[in-house]
């Protein structure tokens, strides 16, 4: 493997311009390592005075045998094989996977890097086009003189014999800028193409797709423009440069960026990043350079949660938002919101907004999940109900959004409809009414795979999913999954995520679902609440006392299968959200890491009698020290269903009211640090 030396001794223009700037901005948002390594530490010589990456990259020798394989897709099948011309006479080939969405699809372009070929994309080919459902197009061409791509008007051309002379002809360096615009015209030309194309390249492929992007816009007709940029290990090898109009073009017309490197994956990791940031603006960017991790998808691979974030800047992008109604089996319908991803038969997460309230409320957590997961989102209205003084649930929420607020319609509960205790389930006026509800949504959802009065797509079955619930609306789902956890029909339940949760109320629990039936399916559980904020009166007569406390008690429950926060806060729901802003992340790492592991190796059922609460410590409590003097906690009995022991409750508490830390059975805080706010 040959390279020349003009991407080890020359500096692009802009690459220094935003380093500079980045650094002089004294904290550039773009995060990176406090070791800024210079270019003559990332290129090791090598015999004939080139130069060699130094991450694990495999490499391949044109001359030596048969051309290696293109890509595949399990859920959609061979591609189909393409060749294209470009301006200069090389003949490309790659692979191209239509989307069954057509003219409504996006697309992605990938372009490999130096010594790479298409089918170093497989492992992103695999997560993108994982089902039947997947929306996305794909092309993934071999750049001249790589792979299949070998052949011009006037002979071959070999990877390892191109120059870094751009008067060389076919057989120079910077042609790459011209196989990437021949792709772009590809795409272009097909019949069955969405307006929006993100570019994905590695090293100078990230470099030759952004300079052809910018010099071939979409036109008028707005079919396959790109609309994002992602840069893995980008850089500026063998000529191939950014070009001085390139980021001021792209960036006038909104282009958003991801460039992700590792100081030990080569080919100038700091100086790529910090050119996209600086070129298409920090806040369009979004940008990482780590320590370790090898180059270009091996990062991504070996970097936890980086995956995540990788599809979910691709789903923000090319993904869509849509209302919709659910029917119910009652004739109501209940509104709804769809966050789409890039995969109709992938996981999907359904979102519980807090009693009393609507999805609107959902707004920011929803907007994190977009940018950190790559599953569709669904959120949608709880039937209505006035407000009540002694409603339990309420307190603490944030203000609705105008127009956007609860949404039955029709039906024996429509809006207004009370509900009360004391009633049997089977009552309209039941709080189980709302429990159904959710039954049926995700019955009405997980059925047909997506939602297709939103997408326009063919009806293909999820492989798994997921629940978020705030509040008592978390209660009311944990204790709609638990009625249906025995449905073989359904794909497996992957996680549960609860943000202040209320463990009971209105004879409706958190324990029997979650111990007896949610537990030993193998489901995983993220828990989070403030340690200020009260349940509801009938938690504090079973003994927890605060949500914080049902938190570290579904932590024990959970054990190695639980992530739980609490903090030091008053807020409840999603206010506590807004709150923090560390809240919404680690709940979409989690939900991304657990999902994941259940789709690639299925969830594993748990035997044996539920773990007493109380035994192993619980974690650090965020953002606070526990004192040494703190009381122990109280414990979960178990025999049969899981009821938690009785304790006094302190005198004149109102549900949801400031709890005095001196009240609380467990350790107590010294000194509440301020509140970090977005």
């Amino acid at each position: 493997m040959e390279r020349g030396t003009n991407g080890r001794e020359t500096w692009s223009s802009i690459a220094v311009l935003a380093a500079a700037l980045a650094l002089a901005a004294g904290s550039p948002a773009c995060r990176r390592t406090e070791r800024l390594p210079t270019r003559n530490e990332e290129l090791e010589p090598v015999a004939g005075g080139g130069a060699a990456r130094t991450g694990a990259d495999a490499t391949f020798d044109e001359d030596a045998a048969e051309a290696p394989p293109g890509l595949r897709a399990a859920g959609r099948g061979e591609p189909r094989r393409v060749t294209l011309a470009t301006a200069d006479g090389v003949t490309l080939v790659g692979d191209w996977f239509p989307s069954p969405l057509g003219a409504a699809a996006p697309t992605l372009l990938l372009l490999h890097g130096a010594d790479g070929r298409r089918s170093d994309w497989q492992p992103l080919v695999d997560r993108l086009l994982a089902s039947p459902g997947a929306r996305a197009s794909v092309l993934a061409i071999d750049l001249r003189g790589h792979g299949e791509s070998t052949a011009t008007s006037t002979g071959t051309v070999a990877a390892r014999k191109l120059s870094d002379d751009p008067r060389a002809g076919v057989a120079s360096w910077s042609g790459v800028v011209a196989d990437a615009a021949a792709a772009l015209a590809w795409i272009r030309a097909q019949p069955d193409v969405g307006p929006k194309l993100v570019v994905v390249g590695t090293d100078l492929g990230t470099v030759a797709g952004a300079r052809a992007a910018a010099q071939n816009p979409a036109g008028d007709g707005g079919i396959a423009d790109v609309v994002g940029l992602v840069g893995l290990s980008p850089a500026v090898l063998h000529g191939v440069e950014w070009g001085a109009e390139t980021f001021a073009t792209l960036a006038a017309r909104g282009v958003q960026g991801f460039a992700v490197a590792a100081e030990d994956g080569g080919a100038e990791p700091p100086q790529g990043v910090l050119a996209i940031e600086g070129g298409l603006g920090v806040p369009r960017t979004d940008c990482e350079v780590f320590r370790d991790g090898g180059h270009g998808l091996e990062l991504v691979q070996r970097q936890a949660g980086l995956e995540g974030r990788l599809l979910g800047f691709l789903r923000k992008l090319l993904g869509a938002t849509a209302e919709f109604a659910i029917p119910m089996p009652d004739g109501t319908s209940l509104r709804a919101t769809a966050d789409l991803s890039l995969d109709a038969g992938g996981p999907v997460v359904l979102l519980v907004h807090e009693v009393g309230r609507s999805r609107a409320t959902l707004k920011r957590l929803r907007e994190v999940l977009v940018e950190r997961t790559p599953y569709d989102l669904v959120a949608f209205d709880l039937r209505s109900r006035p407000a009540a003084a002694n409603a339990e649930a309420d307190a603490g929420s944030a203000p609705e959004e105008a127009g956007d607020g609860g949404a039955s319609v029709g039906g024996a509960s429509g809006p207004g409809a009370t509900f009360i205790d004391g009633v049997p389930v089977e009552d309209p006026r039941s709080w189980w009414q709302l429990v159904r509800d959710v039954e049926a949504v995700v019955r009405a959802v997980l059925a047909g795979g997506g939602v297709p009065s939103v997408d326009g797509g063919t009806p293909v079955p999820r492989s798994a999913w997921a629940l978020v619930g705030l509040g008592f609306g978390g209660t009311l789902a944990v204790a709609a999954a638990g009625e249906l956890a025995g449905d073989a029909a359904l794909p497996p339940l992957a996680a549960v995520a609860l943000v202040s949760p209320v463990a009971n109320a209105h004879g409706i629990t958190l324990w029997e679902p979650l111990g007896n039936r949610l537990r030993p399916t193998g489901v995983s559980v993220f828990a989070a609440a403030g340690a200020r904020t009260a349940m509801s009166a009938h938690d504090m007569a079973d003994g927890l006392g605060s949500q914080a406390k049902a938190v570290r008690s579904v932590g024990a429950m959970f054990r190695d299968r639980a992530t739980i926060r609490t903090y030091t806060s008053e807020a409840h729901a999603e206010q506590l959200i807004h709150a923090h802003v560390d809240l919404g992340p680690a709940m979409a790492e989690f939900l991304y890491a657990r999902v994941e592991e259940a789709l690639r190796k299925g969830l594993v059922r748990v035997t044996g009698p539920v773990p007493l609460v109380g035994g192993p410590p619980p974690p650090p409590w965020v953002g606070a020290e526990p004192s040494k003097d703190g009381e122990p906690d109280a414990e979960l009995s178990v025999g049969g269903a899981i009821t938690p022991d009785k304790m006094r409750v302190p005198p004149g508490l109102l549900p949801n009211q400031r709890i005095p830390l001196d009240s609380l059975r467990g350790p107590r805080l010294r000194t509440a640090p301020p509140q970090l706010r977005p």
